[in-house]
C-alpha cells in the first residue's frame, strides 16, 4: 500500500512536460491456423501431430517500444518484446516453438513442445543521435540478425525446410545465439554500408565464481556485422566469437577450462523486376578440447520469392548443413526444402500456407531423422 501510494505521489509531482515528449507503442503478431506434422526414426514413427494451433506463419510476439527527445539531438528509447502463445490455455506463460510439436507439457529439446523459459525476446534500453545507437541489455545477436532479420531468408524461416541458415540445434547455433545479454553499436549509414559491433554473454553474467558450491563459469559474446544496400543488391558479413567454460572439479581461484567457437557469415540478395533471390551462408568451429569434440559446421540456405500481382506471393528455399568432428566423422547431413505461398488482404493482415522436409542423412543414429511439416493459417500484424 505505501508503495502504491508513494507512486502516485510521485507520478503527481512530476510536471506534465515530462510526459508530453515521450511516447509508447505497442506492437505485434497473432498468427492461428492448421499444422500438422510427423517425425520419422529411419522409417518408424517417432511422433505426429496435427490440429489447430499456430501454423507457422509469423512468430506470435507482443512488444512494448518508446522514444523521448531528450534534447541535443539524442533520444532515449526501450524495447520490451515477449513472445506468448495465443493458442495455448497458458498464453502469456509459454511460447511455441513453431518447428517442433505444439502441445503444453512436452520437453523442447526432446520433443519440440512450448517454451517456459525463452519467453522474453528483447527487453533493452538504448540512446540514439547522429553518432548511431547504442543498446544495453537482452537482445537479439548479430548472428541472428543477419541471418534472420535483414530480407536475406525469403522461405518461412522457423518451421520445417527453411532452417540451415541458423544451423538449429548445431554448435553454431550454441556460438552464435539467438539472443544474449550485452551492449550493441549501430552505426550510422554510411551511404548504404551499416556496421554493428556486439560485446556481451548469454542469458546469463559474463562471469560467474562460487568457492562454496565449486561452480565457476565464463561466457564471452563478441560479434561483429557489416550490411550493405545498393539499389538491388544487398550483402552482408559477420563474425561472432564466444569463450566459454565451467568448472565444477574443485573449489579454486582458477577459471574455467575455456573454449573457444567461432562462427563466419556471408549473405546475399537481389531483387530482379520479377522475383529476389537469397542466399546465406555458415561456417563455423566450435572450440572443442579434443578430435572427439571438437565440431566443424558448414551450411547454407538458398530462397527465392515471386510476386504475383499485387497480392500473391510465392516462395521457395533449399538448404544443407553439415556436421564434422576433427576426427572425421559426419555427425550431421541435413538436407531441406521448402516451398509456399502468402495472399495479402491488407499490408498487416495474410493468409499462407508452406510445406517443408528436414532429413539427417548423417553417419552418427539419430532418434529422428526426418521431419514434415505442412501449415495453413492466418496472420495479423500491429
Amino acid at each position: 500500500m505505501k508503495k502504491s501510494l508513494l507512486a502516485v505521489a510521485v507520478a503527481a509531482a512530476l510536471p506534465a512536460a515530462a510526459f508530453a515528449q515521450s511516447n509508447v507503442t505497442l506492437y505485434g503478431m497473432i498468427d492461428a491456423g492448421y499444422m500438422s506434422k510427423k517425425w520419422t526414426d529411419h522409417g518408424a514413427l517417432h511422433s505426429k501431430s496435427a490440429g489447430f494451433g499456430e501454423a507457422g506463419g509469423v512468430p506470435s510476439m507482443l512488444g512494448f517500444r518508446g522514444s523521448e527527445d531528450i534534447g541535443g539531438g539524442l533520444k532515449g528509447e526501450f524495447v520490451v518484446e515477449m513472445g506468448w502463445s495465443p493458442n495455448s490455455q497458458e498464453m502469456f506463460n509459454v511460447r511455441t516453438i513453431n518447428a517442433g510439436h505444439q502441445v503444453d507439457g512436452l520437453t523442447p529439446a526432446t520433443n519440440g513442445g512450448r517454451s517456459h523459459t525463452s519467453l522474453n525476446r528483447q527487453s533493452y534500453a538504448a540512446l540514439t543521435g547522429g553518432f548511431g545507437s547504442v543498446r544495453v541489455g537482452y537482445q537479439r545477436t548479430n548472428f541472428y540478425d543477419l541471418s534472420t532479420y535483414m530480407g536475406y531468408t525469403l522461405c518461412n524461416e522457423g518451421v520445417q525446410g527453411c532452417d540451415s541458415h541458423i544451423a538449429g540445434g548445431s554448435p553454431t547455433a550454441l556460438i552464435g545465439g539467438t539472443r544474449g545479454n550485452g551492449v550493441t553499436y549501430i552505426s550510422p549509414k554510411l551511404g548504404g554500408l551499416t556496421i554493428q559491433a556486439q560485446y556481451g554473454s548469454g542469458v546469463d553474467l559474463n562471469e560467474y565464481r562460487d568457492i562454496t558450491t565449486t561452480l565457476d563459469s565464463k561466457a564471452e559474446r563478441i560479434g561483429l556485422m557489416a550490411n550493405w544496400v545498393g539499389g538491388p543488391l544487398s550483402v552482408g558479413a559477420g563474425y561472432t566469437q564466444l569463450k566459454a567454460g565451467t568448472n565444477n572439479a574443485a573449489a579454486s581461484a582458477a577459471s574455467p577450462i575455456t573454449t573457444t567457437g567461432k562462427v563466419y557469415q556471408l549473405a546475399g540478395a537481389y531483387r530482379l523486376p520479377m522475383m529476389t533471390i537469397g542466399a546465406t551462408y555458415v561456417k563455423s568451429n566450435n572450440g572443442g578440447l579434443t578430435a572427439a569434440t571438437e565440431v566443424d559446421t558448414k551450411a547454407y540456405q538458398l530462397s527465392a520469392s515471386v510476386p504475383v500481382g499485387a497480392a500473391v506471393e510465392l516462395y521457395a528455399g533449399i538448404g544443407r548443413t553439415k556436421l564434422e568432428t576433427a576426427a572425421g566423422v559426419t555427425n550431421t547431413d541435413g538436407k531441406n526444402w521448402q516451398v509456399g505461398s502468402r495472399y495479402r488482404f491488407s499490408k498487416r493482415t495474410f493468409t499462407y500456407l508452406h510445406y517443408g522436409v528436414s532429413k539427417d542423412d548423417g553417419t552418427v543414429a539419430s532418434a529422428i531423422d526426418k521431419k514434415t511439416q505442412l501449415g495453413l493459417g492466418l496472420a495479423h500484424v500491429f
